[in-house]
């Protein structure tokens, strides 16, 4: 059981890296853009970032984040 709650402790851990990661990620974009442009042009900037802070995230993160996020881009 000990090692279960570390294992879940580390996880949760690595969750809370990646997320202020790609919150900072998307505030950047956001900051940089400023308001007023469609949702798609953020979300592909946000894409561009998160191809260029691979080495902030861990490896099986990005390419899943990327392909949820032009899924989403297709769509409209």
């Amino acid at each position: 059981q000990r090692r279960d709650a570390e294992a879940q402790s580390m996880d949760r851990e690595a969750l809370d890296q990646t997320s202020r990661v790609i919150t900072t990620m998307a505030i950047k974009v956001h900051s940089k853009l400023g308001p007023g442009f469609l949702e798609s042009i953020y979300r592909t900037c946000l894409i561009h970032e998160l191809r260029n802070a691979e080495r902030l995230l861990p490896v099986h993160v990005v390419p899943r984040l990327v392909q949820g996020l032009k899924r989403v881009v297709n769509r409209f």
